[in-house]
This record gives C-alpha cells, structure tokens and sequence, in this order.
C-alpha cells in the first residue's frame, strides 16, 4: 500500500470556482475577474502529470508502505499564475487583486515536499509555465 497526497491539480474538469476556470470565465464574458490579493504561494501540477505520478508510484516498489506527495516540490504564488494566464489571454486589465479576502484559515504556502517521489525518478513534463499556459489554451479552446 502507498498512501498519495495530491497537491494542486489543474487542468481540464477543474471545478469552475477555482483560478485558471475562473480567470477563463472572465475573459469570456468580458466580466472583472475578482481575486484575493493572490500572494499565496501554491504548488500545482497539471492533471496530465498527476495521472503520471500515480502510475509511476504504482510501479516503484522503493515507495510501498510510505506516504507519499504528489507535487512539483516548489511552487509559485497565485498572483503570478493569475497574472501569467491573464496576459495569455490578454485580458490583465479584467484582474482584481484585494477585492476578495483569503480563506479563513488558508496556509500562506502549500507546497509538496516531493523528495521521496522525485528520488525515484518521476519529474513533472510540464513546468509550471507550461502546465498554466496549457490548461489556459485547453480550457479557452484554443
């Protein structure tokens, strides 16, 4: 048995509540994008390469018996992720950081410690650009 821990997933089949469905939305209806002050620094992975994570931990009999997280081990902060998106998009004029507050209770950082997993071998595909920019362009149509 393994027991996995999934950081931030993003891609396509997102919940529409959260950044990048969010952020597409707003640029779609042309509607002010409301945000927190966005320093919250998150690590996330596309769905593609949790899907590869997953097989991966199936198969390395060195992780059996532990927990292991499912991450990048670094992350970036959302205000960056938003910003990036947005400007893909070309709809930064529609962000609003500070208009909503953060979570009660939201951790300040959450980012993997991914070390047991990526000492196995596994990397992410995509970095962190790219996993932003793809989910974008899917979630766009483009």
């Amino acid at each position: 048995m393994v027991r996995v821990r999934l950081f931030g997933v993003t891609g396509p089949g997102e919940a529409p509540h959260r950044l990048l469905p969010s952020l597409v939305a707003g640029w779609r209806e042309r509607l002010p994008i409301p945000l927190s002050d966005g320093m919250q620094v998150r690590d996330v992975l596309h769905v593609d390469d949790v899907a590869a994570a997953l097989l991966h931990v199936a198969r390395a009999p060195a992780l059996f018996g532990h927990a292991v997280n499912v991450g990048r081990g670094h992350g970036g902060s959302v205000r960056w992720m938003a910003e990036h998106a947005a400007r893909r998009l070309d709809c930064e004029d529609l962000l609003r950081f500070g208009v909503l507050p953060r979570r009660e209770g939201e951790p300040a950082e959450l980012v993997a410690d991914a070390s047991r997993l990526l000492a196995t071998g596994w990397s992410p595909a995509r970095t962190l650009e790219q996993t932003v920019d793809h989910t974008v362009d899917v979630l766009a149509g483009r």
